[in-house]
């Protein structure tokens, strides 16, 4: 915690991020705080975006020499990467690279990473408003539908060990898409939790974490996490994810 408050004036609230382009919210906060890291491990942030996930979880374990590497396909979100990674001092433990993987899906990749956490475009082409901007439409839609999530899915699978854990935060009304991509890909869900805005309100989001190679069932069904009471984030949110401290209140 005292390395959170250290960096507070950096991190999040002080990222670099491109003026016009997609920019992180409250989901990449929740899915940093979501999985707890082995000691040691190796970390494939995919769909890196200005490093936001990565960063947040080397900020909540500092003392377990983790490993991060983050992947993106736009060229100006690795540029935002490298400046927060200078920013908070973080070049010996996260690197970032400019990678499309819808080209790299064909290829044999080392599997060698020990978790996997990403946060996969929500939209499908067929559904939603298509922003104008370039970057936004990238980060917010997917090919077409269970397409796209398969691919990130696929890309996990191919990238993790034998057990490795894949963590993501995803749209709840797609929780069928995601159990049937699981499937198909040999992972077995051991984790979930359901996040909603308002204790009477739908969830909007699910945080699910898989094992690869595991056998099926046994997956634990956490309390649903509410993140605000009335306009302020409630104690279960703040404890469950510190960094939301930046947004206490709804603007």
């Amino acid at each position: 915690m005292d390395n959170i408050q250290i960096q507070a004036d950096l991190f999040p609230r002080g990222l670099c991020q491109p003026d016009n382009g997609f920019r992180f919210a409250v989901d990449a906060l929740l899915l940093a705080a979501f999985e707890t890291p082995r000691k040691h491990s190796k970390i494939l942030d995919m769909g890196c975006g200005c490093a936001v996930v990565g960063l947040g979880v080397l900020l909540l374990y500092p003392q377990k020499n983790l490993r991060v590497h983050g992947i993106d396909k736009q060229s100006e979100m690795i540029c935002c990467a490298r400046e927060n990674i200078s920013r908070l001092q973080m070049q010996d433990r996260l690197t970032v690279s400019r990678m499309d993987i819808e080209t790299q899906t064909n290829q044999v990749i080392n599997e060698k990473y020990d978790l996997v956490l990403t946060n996969p475009p929500y939209n499908t082409t067929q559904s939603g408003r298509k922003p104008e901007n370039s970057s936004k439409l990238i980060s917010s839609f997917g090919i077409d539908g269970k397409e796209t999530l398969q691919m990130f899915i696929d890309y996990a699978k191919k990238s993790l060990k034998n057990k490795g854990r894949l963590s993501l935060i995803f749209r709840s009304e797609r929780i069928q898409e995601i159990l049937v991509c699981m499937n198909e890909n040999k992972f077995a869900p051991k984790r979930m939790r359901f996040i909603h805005g308002q204790k009477d309100k739908e969830s909007r989001l699910v945080l699910m974490t898989a094992i690869k190679n595991a056998a099926p069932g046994g997956c634990m069904m956490e309390p649903p996490l509410i993140l605000y009471k009335n306009d302020t984030l409630t104690p279960e949110a703040l404890q469950f994810c510190p960094f939301l401290t930046c947004n206490c209140k709804r603007s």
